[in-house]
């Protein structure tokens, strides 16, 4: 009987010894999910703070001549003025998106010598409004119209795209030289 006691004994050391293991398996696994949960919470915390940040008022006041900014000075429709009177910033730069910018987003999120290219999809940094009729230089052509073959005409009214004229030029004498050939 002994003998007995002694197996039965070694045997529920055995399982007490695999409860033990398994509970404390249970503890490491229970700690790594633990501080894997701290670590999203600091990653979700993190990003509302960024989002906190990134969502900044504009910097420049911008002067929209006579009467209230919102009535004179156009913005994205998602934006909005803060201020009194004529001189006003917009509310929150992140309130755009890449279309329809005007030249008062940019001026008053980025700088005074910001403006919204042809497209508006775009703020850059150029001499004067991209929407200008006069004055162009052949680096505000292609910043403005974000091309870098855009050119100035010689008065300077217009810019131009000298690579499509080229490109329908050689294509006019490419199908002359088709039709010289084929008669």
């Amino acid at each position: 009987k002994f003998v007995d006691y002694l197996t039965l004994f070694e045997c529920n050391s055995k399982q007490y010894s695999k409860k033990i293991n398994n509970n404390l398996e249970k503890q490491k696994n229970f700690q790594i999910i633990r501080k894997k949960l701290m670590l999203v919470k600091l990653i979700i915390f993190s990003l509302i703070a960024l989002q906190a940040t990134l969502a900044t008022k504009g910097q420049f006041a911008v002067s929209c001549g006579t009467g209230q900014c919102s009535d004179v000075c156009f913005l994205p429709q998602t934006c909005s003025w803060s201020g009194q009177g004529s001189s006003c910033t917009v509310s929150d730069c992140s309130c755009a998106t890449t279309s329809n910018l005007t030249d008062s987003y940019c001026q008053s999120c980025q700088g005074s010598q910001y403006f919204a290219t042809v497209d508006k999809t775009k703020c850059v940094q150029v001499g004067s409004t991209c929407m200008r009729n006069d004055k162009w230089t052949d680096t505000d052509c292609q910043i403005c119209w974000k091309d870098n073959t855009s050119k100035a005409s010689s008065d300077k009214s217009v810019c131009s795209n000298a690579y499509s004229f080229s490109k329908i030029i050689s294509i006019q004498l490419l199908i002359l030289l088709v039709l010289i050939l084929i008669c």
